[in-house]
């Protein structure tokens, strides 16, 4: 064989293989292809809470998944366009023993098909929709889709995706928490010490549903994903940055004010915090609910009417927790800084490393410490930083704050509650009552506590200092609640 044969041989051969490779990887996800199957072992562990998902794939407001509904397993889908609860699989007493069932469904051409422990139990036709070729898609379990119902109680076991339609065989030959021939899309086994999603598509996991004492409503334990009643796990991409963006043609019912938040996720609770005034511009963070969890959103103006978002950099992935209220201030050098509450993390200090506050320093604990060097058992909770000479003083909200000091925002002591002993009896308010979202600045020749109370509404102290405790003398409301 010549060289200018060998070198064409060569050539057809690379290019077969080159285009083989492709071939391959195109296969993986069809960007045409609607078909694929959701596949789940689980079992139910409270018949009481009967409105969830085993396993939903998501991607804008269009979802598909094995939802729990009206006591029957269904092929659940955004307004039920490709939902027939009639042809759902009825919720078996052994679905409640603890016994594992397999439950499938198959999204194949224009019919979904629905198993039950591998056999084929209702099908029926729908227009079914690609959901896996998108780049921001995601999963969730627990609730039905992301901002749906959240009523199950569960124990998954194993949870598959596949980026094609399963047959009857194919499906039984699938054993929970073991490799199958075919390559999942995704695949959780819920083995190992971390949640984690096996194939990397989805590497980000943000479990929720908790209470105020820090109690989850979901659990990842012994080789299962146990979900209760409002709780729920999104399984997400690694983070790309949000910019919040006020759409050209809002709907007609959207709010008219100058800002609202437009998406993504809600603007839940909403609360303001660290707004800062800082070479010409004015700069606000507000609190929003990602999939991702609670995050603050960044908007910036010139003038407090027109407003520009910047990327959400405060987030969880980033972060590390969710975002909750706090304060922004300046330190002795001028740099704009913030303090606030890291969701189940405790109250954290952050500093900005940029003009335009879109990169941050990795957060700091603030952790009180007593005489001995000691961390001091306190809540942490709604903090509020202030510079008085050269020392930061810090509260951490609620009844009667606990009160701190600073040299640096790195070692803090301990110095008891925040109002002095003559706290006046005339003020009209106890000093017990609740003190959040609290913050503390001079103006004229006066300290006033801006604060609420969960029971009050807005309110605000004026005072002064007095053996480095708060004494107030004057006290108002700001809104009345619950008035005839």
């Amino acid at each position: 064989m010549n060289n200018r044969l060998l070198i064409i041989v060569l050539a057809v051969v690379l290019t077969l293989c080159f285009a083989g490779m492709v071939l391959l990887v195109s296969c993986s996800v069809n960007p045409s292809n609607t078909d694929k199957t959701l596949v789940a072992w689980v079992s139910l562990t409270n018949t009481d809470s009967m409105e969830g998902s085993v396993l939903t794939v998501q991607d804008g407001d269009r979802f598909d998944g094995i939802i729990l509904s009206e006591g029957k397993w269904v092929a659940g889908s955004e307004d039920n366009k490709r939902t027939d609860l009639n042809m759902g699989i009825p919720v078996q007493e052994s679905d409640t023993t603890g016994k594992l069932v397999q439950l499938a469904i198959v999204y194949k051409g224009s019919e979904i098909l629905m198993y039950r422990n591998g056999e084929l139990k209702s099908t029926y036709p729908a227009e079914n929709i690609d959901l896996l070729s998108s780049k921001k898609n995601f999963v969730v379990f627990g609730w039905t889709h992301a901002g749906g119902k959240a009523q199950i109680s569960e124990a998954i076991e194993d949870a598959r995706v596949y980026s094609q339609a399963l047959s009857e065989t194919e499906l039984k030959s699938l054993q929970p928490n073991k490799p199958s021939k075919l390559n999942p899309y995704a695949w959780w086994d819920f083995e190992g010490e971390k949640l984690r999603e096996r194939t990397g598509r989805f590497s980000f996991h943000k479990r929720s549903g908790t209470t105020w004492e820090g109690i989850f409503n979901t659990k990842f334990t012994e080789g299962k994903l146990i979900i209760g009643k409002n709780g729920y796990v999104n399984a997400l991409r690694d983070y790309v940055s949000e910019i919040p963006q006020w759409p050209e043609n809002p709907p007609e019912d959207w709010l008219t004010f100058h800002l609202a938040h437009p998406g993504p996720g809600i603007a839940f609770p909403g609360d303001p915090n660290a707004a800062y005034f800082y070479k010409g511009k004015y700069h606000l963070h507000y609190i929003y609910k990602s999939l991702y969890g609670f995050a603050y959103a960044h908007v910036a103006s010139d003038d407090m009417v027109h407003w520009k978002w910047h990327p959400t950099v405060l987030i969880p992935p980033i972060t590390g927790h969710g975002m909750f209220s706090g304060t922004g201030f300046f330190t002795k050098e001028g740099q704009p800084a913030m303090i606030y509450y890291g969701l189940k993390k405790g109250n954290m200090v952050t500093f900005a490393l940029d003009d335009n506050r879109d990169s941050w320093t990795k957060p700091e604990p603030v952790i009180a410490k007593d005489d001995a060097g000691k961390p001091v058992d306190i809540k942490y909770w709604d903090p509020d930083c202030w510079l008085m000479v050269d020392t930061y003083y810090a509260i951490s909200g609620g009844r009667n704050p606990e009160l701190m000091k600073s040299d640096d925002l790195k070692n803090w002591k301990y110095l008891g509650k925040l109002l002095h002993e003559d706290y006046p009896d005339n003020l009209g308010v106890s000093r017990d009552e609740d003190i959040s979202c609290a913050n503390m600045f001079k103006i004229g020749n006066k300290w006033m506590l801006l604060c609420i109370s969960h029971r009050l509404g807005c309110r605000y102290f004026l005072g002064d200092f007095k053996d480095e405790k708060y004494l107030p003398d004057f006290h108002a409301k700001m809104n009345w609640v619950n008035m005839d």
